[in-house]
């Protein structure tokens, strides 16, 4: 099977951060000029993102996310949660040196329809003998 080839452009050198430690990217492609039936071996695929530093540490703390974890708890009573976490200069600090208004919020209530085990079922009984 022949395969395409990978394209990609130069770094975009902008780092996605002014202080610290971040990200910059550049795109990539996947070059199919040959049978229809050629596609790129995704396990060669070069990198879209590489960490970017200015060498200088950030003087303000910011707030940083987990995704929401899975809805729990009981039918009458369902939430979900993530870690929110004050970070500075890559590192866990103390909560007072984020803006303690701007702090995301860690859990949120589910509606019925995000748990199957809550979702409206059928209930039957056996069947009734013929009279």
């Amino acid at each position: 099977m022949n395969t395409g080839t990978w394209m990609y452009s130069n770094w975009n050198e902008r780092c996605s951060t002014t202080c610290g430690i971040g990200f910059e990217y550049r795109s990539i492609f996947c070059e199919k000029s040959g049978a229809l039936n050629e596609v790129c071996d995704t396990s060669t695929s070069p990198d879209i993102s590489k960490v970017c530093s200015f060498g200088k540490l950030c003087e303000k703390a910011d707030w940083f996310i987990s995704p929401w974890g899975e809805c729990s708890g009981s039918c009458f009573n369902l939430t979900k949660s993530r870690q929110v976490l004050c970070i500075q200069n890559n590192l866990i600090t103390d909560i007072e040196n984020c803006n303690i208004s701007k702090k995301p919020s860690n859990i949120l209530n589910c509606t019925l329809d995000d748990v199957d085990y809550c979702k409206p079922n059928w209930h039957y009984s056996d069947w009734s003998e013929v009279s």
